[in-house]
């Protein structure tokens, strides 16, 4: 039987844990060891026992999120805070949701107030959907766009 490990519920001590090994990794450019991660736990007033399970939850969860294809997809809603510097940064669990890879550029607007990030893949998607709607399924719509043109030329 494999276990599967969901990301727990914001505000929980468990996603301060999870926060903290995400935050680590960023710090570092590579993944936490157990010690590191329940060392700075402890330090701030965590249960070491503790500490290591989440890591090992985290771990494992981190560890099938690589394994499972690169598809953007939803995530629950987040808190983030600017630094003082501007900078956003977006916690791990939300790149993967973005399908993000390292070093990958985004395109970022606001629309009606609102933040709007779109990695990639969400903006390919989209513009095939776009063209999709003018499809007419009769061949290559490069093709279709040219034959409309010349026949729109040939009309004035």
């Amino acid at each position: 039987m494999t276990a599967h490990f969901r990301r727990p519920r914001e505000g929980t001590e468990k996603a301060r844990i999870w926060r903290l090994c995400e935050e680590l990794a960023a710090e570092l450019g590579h993944e936490p060891t157990g010690r590191q991660v329940v060392d700075r736990y402890v330090a701030a007033g965590g249960n070491e026992a503790t500490g290591f399970t989440q890591f090992s939850h985290w771990r494992k969860a981190r560890a099938a999120a690589d394994e499972a294809p690169g598809e953007p997809g939803d995530h629950e809603r987040v808190l983030l805070e600017f630094g003082k510097d501007g900078a956003l940064r977006l916690p791990e669990s939300l790149r993967r949701a973005m399908a993000l890879k390292p070093g990958e550029r985004v395109t970022a607007f606001v629309e009606g107030g609102e933040l709007r990030v779109i990695g990639m893949q969400a903006a390919i998607r989209r513009a095939q959907a776009i063209v999709r709607k003018y499809d007419r399924g009769t061949g290559s719509i490069v093709d279709e766009l040219i034959a409309d043109r010349r026949a729109e030329a040939a009309r004035e």
